[in-house]
């Protein structure tokens, strides 16, 4: 994950303030927190935060106001003042472990790995039964990408609290990227979802891990459940799509494709992949019309060219063909071939047997653009924050709900890219067929 990604935060009140504590407090005081909090509650957090600075005017040391004027602040995205409420905490209460998990995670939001951990650990420390620091610990060290460290903390985290099931799906997600622990990982989503049938994160990376194992029913399954929880997630389409695809159904995959590029225009991959379904089909028109499409939205996907290369030779169109050809030649740093074909075609074979990777996998090239454009765009589950005494609540000292929960977040994590499928051939395969197609008619006179 990247701190840009924490968009969402689930607050958790803790017994950290008793009754007693709350009842001595001055009735101003007293009303200014309890102001504070309902404001929490509606996320009206500069109103919040406007109610806790009040109440410290009149008792500067007041913990819960300056614990939680910490929590408004990051709520707000200043993090540097939620920081400096944090540690001014921690100075009146040395062992206040959710004012450390707190900064901890605002550290974290700020990209700052190493001391979100220190924190998390400080936290644990003092409060070994935290399990929310447990769990943010394992989102930092899995970022960082200490697997072992990480799986640990989710291990733990789930013996404190068996009932969130949310470390279930963290856990499957990090398990997923890991050798010969794909089983495993199944396992946690399949539990996960028993619980939380409508969570669309969970059924898309489990639809993922099926398409990975080339089981493509139960990949359309999870997909399909997916576009019914949200009719607007188009890489749901797209990968229902491609499971369409190998199945053999390549009129549903072609409208799968078409329905992503319906809610994302620019999404070139789907275009990609419906002209390889037109070109198979022989719908040559078609299929140069969408590789001309993946040509103006990303000019620099030389292979497309290739593609439309073939498309505009089965048509007829060989000036255009050889054009296309030769472009896809000189973005590939080639160009010196081009002077032999195709009065030499071997000589375009014996490179491509020789040259190390001159035509990458392409299932492999559309999942990396894939994964970089969703890491750009879509946020990742949140880790979580857990609040400070909630003196001014209807009932401080009972465990009780702050904040906004954590919101379904974007479809972030996937596995890698697996084998190039049959269906969408590697470039090297279509320049065979163009240096083929180019022979038959030099030989014929067509």
């Amino acid at each position: 994950m990247i701190p840009a990604l924490f968009l969402a935060v689930a607050l958790i009140a803790l017994y950290l303030t008793s009754r007693e504590a709350i009842r001595s407090m001055p009735p101003d005081i007293l009303s200014l927190c309890r102001e504070a909090y309902f404001f929490l509650k509606q996320k009206k957090y500069r109103e919040a935060l406007n109610s806790y600075t009040a109440a410290l005017a009149l008792k500067p040391d007041s913990l819960e106001a300056l614990a939680n004027r910490g929590n408004a602040h990051y709520f707000l995205g200043e993090y540097d003042q939620a920081l400096s409420d944090y540690t001014r905490s921690i100075k009146i209460k040395p062992t206040l472990s959710t004012a450390y998990n707190n900064r901890g995670f605002t550290f974290m939001t700020m990209g700052h790995l190493t001391e979100a951990i220190d924190d998390f650990s400080q936290a644990v420390q003092y409060d070994p039964h935290l399990s929310e620091a447990y769990y943010n610990r394992a989102e930092a060290y899995s970022e960082k990408g200490e697997v072992t460290l990480a799986l640990a903390d989710y291990e733990q985290a789930r013996k404190l609290n068996p009932a969130d099931k949310d470390v279930l799906f963290r856990r499957a997600s990090l398990l997923l990227k890991s050798e010969n622990q794909q089983e495993l990982a199944l396992a946690d989503l399949n539990e996960f979802i028993e619980n939380n049938d409508a969570h669309p994160q969970a059924r898309y990376l489990r639809g993922l891990f099926y398409f990975e194992q080339g089981e493509y029913q139960k990949a359309i399954d999870d997909f399909t459940r997916v576009i019914a929880l949200n009719p607007s997630s188009f890489r749901s389409f797209y990968r229902r799509g491609l499971c369409q695809a190998e199945q053999g159904e390549y009129q549903k995959a072609i409208d799968d494709f078409s329905r992503t590029i319906g809610l994302n225009p620019g999404y070139f991959q789907a275009f990609y992949r419906r002209g390889s379904l037109w070109l198979e089909v022989k719908e040559h028109e078609q299929a140069s019309a969408d590789f001309s499409r993946v040509i103006e939205i990303n000019p620099r996907s030389f292979k497309a060219y290739a593609y439309r290369a073939l498309c505009r030779q089965a048509m007829g169109d060989y000036d255009q063909a050889r054009k296309d050809l030769a472009t896809y030649f000189s973005g590939e740093g080639v160009s010196e071939l081009w002077a032999s074909f195709p009065d030499d075609p071997t000589s375009v074979d014996r490179h491509l047997k020789h040259k190390d990777k001159l035509d990458e996998d392409l299932s492999a090239e559309l999942e990396m653009e894939d994964l970089r454009e969703r890491k750009a765009t879509e946020p990742d589950e949140a880790v979580r924050n857990v609040a400070t005494p909630q003196d001014g609540s209807p009932e401080a000292g009972e465990s009780e709900t702050v904040g906004p929960v954590r919101e379904e977040a974007g479809f972030a994590q996937e596995t890698p890219a697996g084998e190039e499928r049959s269906i969408f051939r590697a470039p090297e395969e279509v320049i065979a067929e163009i240096i083929h197609l180019a022979q038959k008619k030099s030989e014929t006179g067509e």
